[in-house]
C-alpha cells in the first residue's frame, strides 16, 4: 500500500461513512489486519399497518440496532408490525439516539420523550436559518426533560448535537455533546461504555469533539472502570477514530502511559502494539509532532524488529496540523527514519518487489513543496540523497523533482553530479533562485551541474536574472565569486537581451521592452558592459521610421464617437486627446452604436453620427456599485438601477413610467469603463438579439445576456462545454439554443486547427460599415482565429489570412489586418484587453509591436490622437483622417525619422531651475542633458509639424509626435545602459569635462504639457531656436522669487500652485536666498532679487548640509 492507494477495506469504509448501503457480505462486524473499522449494521425494512390505512403498509428503513426501538415508536402511533424485518443490506452502525434510546430503555416514560419530538423537529428546521434561536429554544426543552426524567437528558443533547451535524455547525454540536457528558456527571448517570464509546467516535469523526472532551473522557473512563478494562477501551477508541480518518491526539502517548502503567502492563509491548495499529491510518500522517517525540523509542523499536513498519514509515510523509515550522518537522521524520532503519530501504540493495528508491525521492520532494508559508532548505534530505546515489544509478530510475523548493535546486545538482538519471521536465522547468539564496547555510552548492544540462540551463538562466538583476553592487561581487557558473548564465541572459533588442522591428515592442529591462541596468552593465553598449548603440531611429512607415492607429478616426466625447464635456484643446484620462466616463455596448455615459447624460454613438442624447431621470446618490447600466434598442435607451433592493428602470421615450425590471439583473456590483456587456446584434424587423428572447423597447423583462454571432441569417450563441468555449445555434425569437454547430463562414478556407470562439467575430453588415478598415465580402464581418501547433492563424471573411507563432502560450491572437493607404496591413493582435499593431513580416515576437492600445482607454502616446480606443467589434466604423498624410508616412525614411528625434527632444526653459543634479546621456551621437520639468513627458506638436508640414489632420499629427516622444523615451532608457560621468561627480572632473553642458537639440515649444500636480497644461512653454544653449553652471535663474522651476530643494513637497511670488523685502547681500539656494548680491529690489553671476563656493541647494558633504557647486 502507498500513500495514495486504498485497500478494499479502506474503500468499504469510506463508502460507510458517505452514507452508502452496502450488499450483504460486503463487510463484517470483526476488525481487519489492517486495522479498518468493520464496525457496520444491518439495515432492515420494517413494515406496519394501522386501521385507518385501509390495508396499506408503511414500510420503514431502520438499522437493525434501532429496530426495537422503532417499533415501540410505530406502537405509540397506534401501528402494528406487518410482518417480520427484511434485511436490505449494510449501514455504518448508529449509537442509540433520542427517543429510540429512551422508549427501549424506559418505555413506561416514552411519552415524556415523544412529547417533545415534534418541538425538536419544529427547532431543526431553525437551526441553519437561526441557530441561535435554535439553541434556545434546545436548552428549555432540556430543562424540562432534567425536571422530569434526566436519564433521558444525555441521548437527547447527543441528538441535539446531530441536528447541528447536519447544518454544519460543529460548534453548537460540540456544546450540546459536552453537555450531554455533563448531565451524567451531575445526576450520577450509569453509563453504557458501548454505546458512549460509539459516540464520542461518532462526533469525533465529524469534527464536533475536542481533544479536552477526549481527555476527559479518559479520566472517566478509568474511574469508571477497572484499570484492564479501560486500557482496552481506550486502545479500542484510538483505533477506531485513528481507521475511521482521524489523526491521533496531541496527548495519546501521556494517556496511553498511564492507563498502561495503572493496568500493570508491559509498556513496550503495548505502546509497539498500539502505534502499529494507529500506523495502518491513512491519517497517521498528520499526526502531531509531539507524539512521534514522545514515541521514538517504541517507534524506532518496533520498526527495528519488523520489515513492514519500516516500510510503511517510508509511505507516511508527515504533515501534522498546525505546524509553523515544516522544515523542522521533515528533519525530525528523516532521523526518525535513519534511526529505525527504514533509510536502508533506500540506500539498500533493493529487494524483490520494492519499488524504486526515485519514486520515493519524487514522492519526498513534492511533500517539501506542500503549504504557502515561505521553505527553507532541508539539509538532512541532501544528505539522505547522497546515500541514496549508488542504489539510484543501479535501479537506473530516472527521478522526478518538483524544482520550486529551496532543497530542490542542491538536489537536483548532486544527482546530476554523481551520474544519477533524472526525468525530462514534463513542462517548461521554472526554478527559484531568492529564497534558496535567502541566508547562508553550508549545503549549498555551485549549481555547476544543474547548468550545465541544456534541459535545465534555460529556466535556470530565466531565474538568474531577478536575483543578479536586484543585487547590490557588493553584492553582485560577492555572487560572483561564489557561484561563477550562475554568474556565467547572467552574462549569457545579458547577451540574449541585447540579441532580441537588436531583433526587435517596432518602436512599442522596443519600449516595452526597454520599461521592463530598465531594473537590471546595473546590474547588466556591471556583469556584462558589451551587452549594455549594444543596447545602448540601438537605432531607435529606424525602429521609428519603420513603425510610421507600416501604419499606425491615429491614421483612422470615428469622428462620431470623439464628438461624443466632446458634448460629454471633456477637453482635447491641447491637441493629444489620447494624454487625457476620461475620467467618469461608463461605456456600454449596442453594437454597432456605442453608449457613452458621463455623469447624468448619455450619449448614443453610431457609425456616422451622433443618434441620441439622454439626461438621465435616476435618484441622486447612488452609489457606483448601483450606478445605472443602459440598453440601446431601436431608437430607445432603457435605464436601469437598484433602488430598495429592486431593479428599476423606464424607457428614453417614456422617462415619467418606472417600473420594476424583471429577468436578467443588468445593475450587480460596480460597473467600470472596462465592464462591457455582452455583445448583442439588431434584428432586420426590429429589437435586439441578445442571446435569449428578443429584447423590443418597451419590454419589462430583460432578457438573458450571451455573447452573439450572426451571418444574416443564423445566429450563434458562446456557451462552455467543459470548460471550452463553443458555438450554439440560437433563435432569437424564441430564445431556444441548439445544437454545438460552426457558423459555415467559420468552416470554409480549409484551415486547420481548433476554432478559438473567443477570440472569432462574425457579424452582419450595418449601414454606415460598408468602409471598414478590417475588410467585409460585402455582407458580414469578423472572420476565424484558429490554433495548431505553434501557431494562431486568422482568416477573414474578405479572404485575407494572417498568422502568428507563438512558444508555450499564445502571447498575441491575430484578429485582422488593417487596410492603410500605400496597403503596409499590420496585422491586429488581441491580448485580454490590449490591442497591438504588429510588423506583417514579424512572427509575432514581442519587439514585432507597432504600436499597442488598451480597448475603452486614451491611446497614450501609442494613439496619441486617439481620446478612446472602441472595443474590436467597433474598429468597422473607423474611418481614414488624411489619406495624403498617411501616404507621407508610408514614404518616410529612417533619416527623417531620426530629424523627429532630434527636433522632438525634451528640453527644459532657459530659466528653469533644476530641481536636482542635471543628467547627461549618449544619444544618437550627442551628449544630452534630460528635462527635469513637464518638457520631458510633452508630446512635441510643433516640432513634429515643422518637419512634416505634410500632416494636415491635427489628431494624425499628434500620433505621429506622440511616436516621437516614445522614441525619445525609448533612447533615453537604452543610453542609459552606459551612463556618462555626470557633472559635479568624481567620474566627472576626473575625466576633465567642461563646466557648461553641451548643446543639445531643440526646445519644446509649441508642446502639449501637464503641470506634475494639475495634470492641465503648463502655463510657461518659452521658445528658444535651434542651439540654443541652456544655462551654465556659472549662471543663476533671473528671479529669487517662488516660481514654477524654482523651490527650495529642501520642501519640494510643498510647492505652491499659483503664480511666481517676488522678494518681499530687500536681503543683505552675502545672505542665501532661500527661494533658490543662491547668494544674492548687494544690488537687491524689492520687486525682483537677482543673484550673483559667479556664485561664491558656500552656495548649495542644501544649505544645512555640512561643509565636509558638500558638493561641488553648481547653480541653484
Amino acid at each position: 500500500m502507498t500513500g495514495s492507494t486504498l485497500t478494499d477495506a479502506q474503500y468499504t469504509e469510506r463508502l460507510l461513512d458517505a452514507g452508502a448501503v452496502l450488499p450483504a457480505g460486503t463487510a463484517t462486524r470483526d476488525d481487519g489486519a489492517d486495522g479498518a473499522d468493520r464496525t457496520v449494521d444491518v439495515l432492515t425494512a420494517r413494515g406496519y399497518r394501522h386501521p385507518g390505512l385501509d390495508g396499506r403498509t408503511v414500510v420503514r428503513l431502520v438499522p437493525g440496532a434501532l429496530g426495537a426501538a422503532e417499533d415501540l415508536a410505530a406502537e405509540f402511533l397506534g401501528l402494528r408490525p406487518a410482518a417480520d424485518p427484511v434485511e436490505v443490506g449494510l449501514v455504518r452502525q448508529e449509537a442509540l439516539g433520542f427517543p429510540a434510546w429512551a422508549l427501549v430503555h424506559d418505555p413506561a416514560n416514552g411519552h415524556h420523550a415523544l412529547a417533545v419530538v415534534k418541538e425538536m423537529e419544529r427547532l431543526a428546521r431553525q437551526a441553519k436559518s437561526k441557530p441561535g434561536h435554535a439553541k434556545d429554544g434546545f436548552e428549555e426543552l432540556a430543562t424540562r426533560l432534567g425536571r422530569a426524567v434526566p436519564h433521558f437528558l444525555p441521548t437527547y443533547c447527543e441528538q441535539v448535537g446531530r441536528i447541528f451535524l447536519e447544518q454544519g455547525n460543529q460548534t453548537y454540536a460540540a456544546m450540546f455533546f459536552g453537555r450531554a457528558r455533563e448531565a451524567e456527571r451531575t445526576h450520577g448517570l450509569e453509563v453504557d461504555e458501548e454505546r458512549l464509546r460509539a459516540v464520542f467516535l461518532e462526533f469525533a469523526l465529524n469534527g464536533a469533539l475536542t481533544v479536552k472532551a477526549l481527555r476527559q473522557y479518559v479520566k472517566e473512563l478509568a474511574a469508571r472502570s477497572d484499570a484492564l478494562t479501560a486500557w482496552q477501551r481506550f486502545r479500542q477508541l484510538c483505533t477506531e477514530r485513528s481507521a475511521a480518518g482521524m489523526a491521533p491526539y496531541a496527548g495519546i502517548a501521556e494517556d496511553a502511559r498511564s492507563l498502561i502503567r495503572a493496568a500493570g502492563l508491559d509498556q513496550r509491548e503495548q505502546e509497539q502494539a498500539l502505534i502499529t495499529e494507529l500506523l495502518a491510518s491513512s491519517a497517521v500522517g498528520r499526526t502531531p509532532s509531539a507524539v512521534w517525540k514522545a514515541w521514538r523509542a517504541p517507534l524506532v523499536e518496533a520498526a527495528r524488529r519488523d520489515t513492514a513498519v519500516r516500510a510503511r514509515l517510508l509511505e507516511i510523509l508527515p504533515d501534522p496540523s498546525g505546524a509553523k515550522d515544516n522544515a523542522a518537522v521533515d528533519a525530525e521524520w528523516l532521523d526518525i527514519l535513519r534511526d529505525s532503519g527504514a533509510e536502508e530501504l533506500l540506500t539498500g540493495p533493493r529487494e524483490d518487489g520494492a519499488e524504486p528508491a526515485a519514486r520515493w525521492l519524487q514522492r519526498w520532494t513534492a511533500h517539501l513543496n506542500r503549504g504557502w508559508r515561505a521553505r527553507s532548505a532541508c539539509e538532512p534530505t541532501l544528505e539522505l540523497a547522497a546515500r541514496m546515489v549508488e542504489r539510484l544509478r543501479a535501479d537506473a530510475v530516472p527521478v522526478e523533482l518538483q524544482q520550486n523548493h529551496p532543497t530542490a535546486l542542491d538536489l537536483l545538482d548532486l544527482l546530476l553530479a554523481a551520474g544519477v538519471p533524472v526525468a525530462d521536465p514534463s513542462s517548461g522547468p521554472s526554478f527559484q533562485l531568492a529564497p534558496w539564496l535567502a541566508g547562508e547555510r553550508p549545503g549549498r552548492r555551485d549549481l555547476t551541474a544543474v547548468a550545465a544540462d541544456p534541459r535545465f540551463r534555460p529556466a535556470l538562466r530565466q531565474a538568474v536574472a531577478p536575483v543578479w538583476g536586484e543585487a547590490a553592487a557588493d553584492r553582485l561581487a560577492a555572487l560572483q565569486e561564489q557561484l561563477p557558473a550562475l554568474h556565467e548564465l547572467f552574462v549569457e541572459w545579458a547577451d540574449n537581451w541585447a540579441e532580441e533588442l537588436e531583433a526587435t522591428r517596432g518602436l512599442a515592442g522596443l519600449h516595452r521592452l526597454l520599461t521592463g529591462l530598465s531594473r537590471f541596468r546595473p546590474a547588466l552593465a556591471h556583469a556584462n558592459p558589451a551587452a549594455a553598449a549594444r543596447i545602448a548603440g540601438l537605432d531607435i531611429a529606424a525602429r521609428l521610421g519603420r513603425t510610421l512607415r507600416a501604419g499606425i492607429l491615429d491614421e483612422l478616426g470615428w469622428p462620431a464617437l470623439e464628438e461624443g466625447l466632446r458634448r460629454l464635456g471633456y477637453d482635447y484643446s491641447a491637441g493629444a486627446p489620447g494624454r487625457v484620462v476620461p475620467k467618469d466616463l461608463q461605456v456600454e455596448n449596442a453594437w454597432p452604436e456605442l453608449v457613452l455615459v458621463r455623469h447624468d447624460k448619455a450619449v448614443v454613438v453610431g457609425p456616422e453620427g451622433i443618434l441620441l442624447e439622454h439626461d438621465l431621470r435616476v435618484p441622486a446618490g447612488l452609489s457606483r456599485w448601483h450606478r445605472p447600466r443602459l440598453r440601446y434598442v431601436d431608437g430607445e435607451l432603457l435605464v436601469a438601477w437598484i433602488e430598495d433592493n429592486e431593479q428599476r428602470a423606464y424607457w428614453s421615450g417614456r422617462p415619467d413610467r418606472q417600473f420594476t425590471l424583471t429577468g436578467e439583473r443588468i445593475v450587480s456590483g460596480y460597473h467600470g469603463a472596462h465592464s462591457l456587456n455582452p455583445l448583442s446584434l439588431p434584428l432586420p424587423g426590429g429589437g435586439r438579439a441578445t442571446g435569449g428572447r428578443v429584447l423590443h423597447a418597451g419590454d419589462t423583462a430583460m432578457p438573458d445576456e450571451q455573447e452573439v454571432y450572426g451571418d444574416g441569417t443564423g445566429h450563434w450563441v458562446r456557451r462552455y462545454s467543459n470548460g471550452r468555449p463553443v458555438l450554439t445555434e440560437y433563435d432569437p425569437q424564441t430564445g431556444q439554443h441548439g445544437r454545438t454547430s460552426v457558423p459555415p463562414l467559420f468552416a470554409a478556407g480549409g484551415e486547420n486547427g481548433t476554432l478559438r470562439p473567443e477570440r472569432s467575430r462574425l457579424l452582419p453588415l450595418q449601414p454606415g460599415l460598408e468602409r471598414t478598415p478590417l475588410g467585409t465580402d460585402g455582407t458580414v464581418l469578423g472572420g476565424a482565429v484558429r490554433s495548431e501547433g505553434g501557431r494562431t492563424v486568422f482568416r477573414g471573411v474578405d479572404g485575407r489570412r494572417a498568422e502568428l507563432s507563438w512558444t508555450g502560450v499564445p502571447r498575441y491572437v491575430p484578429v485582422g489586418l488593417l487596410t492603410l493607404p500605400g496597403d503596409p496591413a499590420p496585422v491586429l493582435a488581441e491580448t485580454t484587453r490590449d490591442l497591438d499593431l504588429i510588423d506583417p513580416d514579424g512572427d509575432g515576437r514581442p519587439g514585432d509591436v507597432l504600436s499597442g492600445v488598451t480597448v475603452l482607454a486614451p491611446g497614450r502616446l501609442d494613439a496619441a490622437g486617439t481620446a478612446l480606443v472602441p472595443p474590436l467589434e467597433f474598429w468597422h466604423a473607423l474611418r481614414l483622417r488624411d489619406e495624403a498624410g498617411s501616404k507621407l508616412l508610408r514614404d518616410l525614411t529612417d533619416r527623417q525619422a531620426f530629424e523627429l528625434i532630434e527636433a522632438g527632444w525634451p528640453v527644459d526653459a532657459p530659466d528653469t531651475e533644476p530641481a536636482r543634479r542635471p543628467e547627461r546621456l549618449l544619444i544618437q551621437g550627442t551628449v544630452r542633458q534630460l528635462a527635469q520639468t513637464s518638457a520631458a513627458t510633452a508630446v512635441p506638436l510643433t516640432a513634429t509639424a515643422d518637419l512634416l508640414p505634410g500632416l494636415t489632420d491635427p489628431l494624425l499629427l499628434a500620433g505621429v509626435a506622440g511616436l516621437v516622444r516614445m522614441a525619445t523615451d525609448a533612447a533615453t532608457r537604452a543610453a542609459r545602459f552606459v551612463p556618462l560621468p555626470q557633472p559635479g561627480s568624481e567620474a566627472g572632473a576626473a575625466a576633465g569635462r567642461p563646466a557648461e553642458p553641451p548643446r543639445t537639440g531643440p526646445s519644446t515649444a509649441g508642446t502639449a504639457s501637464w503641470t506634475r500636480r494639475s495634470r492641465r497644461p503648463s502655463a510657461a512653454s518659452t521658445a528658444s531656436g535651434p542651439g540654443t544653449t541652456p544655462p551654465t553652471a556659472g549662471t543663476c535663474s533671473a528671479t529669487c522669487g517662488r516660481s514654477p522651476n524654482c523651490w527650495p530643494p529642501d520642501r519640494r513637497s510643498s510647492r505652491p500652485t499659483g503664480p511666481p511670488a517676488p522678494c518681499r523685502s530687500p536681503r543683505p547681500a552675502g545672505t542665501t536666498a532661500r527661494a533658490c539656494g543662491c547668494r544674492c548680491s548687494a544690488a537687491t529690489t524689492t520687486a525682483g532679487r537677482r543673484c550673483s553671476a559667479a556664485p561664491p563656493p558656500w552656495c548649495w541647494p542644501r544649505p544645512r548640509r555640512s561643509p565636509a558633504s558638500r558638493p561641488a557647486p553648481r547653480c541653484c
